[in-house]
């Protein structure tokens, strides 16, 4: 750790990765609705009649994987899906986050020879915007209050440096005193 700066190694999260932990995040919160909602199905066909098995399994395999590809475009059109796809350095410092992106380089189709390089802007995020970081194990989540973002995904397998270091750096911001 050189002047308190903590930094990632460059990396991005693939898309199906990012879906599944906002899919997992979303189940953790409301999976008692789901098994509500079955039960009622179950104990409706039992005890009124047995076509509201029918009504579940409509539910369980029409409704649901239409819920399932809503949040799935939702949640793939928002600004932490661009942060989550696009390679990029995260750096935690004292006051600030950093996201740095790395230079993207694409080819027109219409002309194969010419290639364009472009640098996103890097986003510098206050660290009295961070509401709770998480460790999800594999990676921490980084939990932002308004604003145009609402959380960060950082794998720990991309940490420079020891990992508990920045884990307790991270952690640091739950405790408000602090900040």
């Amino acid at each position: 750790m050189k002047n308190n700066v903590l930094e990632t190694e460059p990396f991005s999260l693939p898309t199906g990765k990012y879906v599944k932990s906002i899919l997992m995040m979303i189940l953790s919160d409301w999976w008692w609705g789901i098994v509500l909602l079955m039960l009622s199905c179950v104990l409706l066909a039992t005890l009124v009649n047995v076509l509201f098995i029918y009504v579940g399994l409509i539910i369980l395999f029409i409704l649901f994987p239409s819920a399932l590809m809503y949040i799935y475009f939702y949640y793939s059109t928002t600004q932490e899906a661009r942060i989550a796809i696009l390679s990029k350095i995260i750096k935690i410092e004292e006051t600030r986050i950093v996201i740095e992106f790395e230079p993207i380089v694409y080819n027109h189709d219409d002309d194969k020879e010419i290639e364009k390089t472009v640098v996103p802007k890097p986003i510098y995020i206050s660290n009295t915007d961070v509401r709770n970081v998480e460790n999800m194990g594999s990676y921490i989540r980084i939990f932002l209050k308004g604003g145009k973002y609402k959380f960060i995904t950082i794998p720990f397998e991309k940490v420079k440096g020891i990992q508990d270091e920045f884990l307790a750096h991270v952690l640091r911001y739950n405790d408000k005193s602090n900040i």
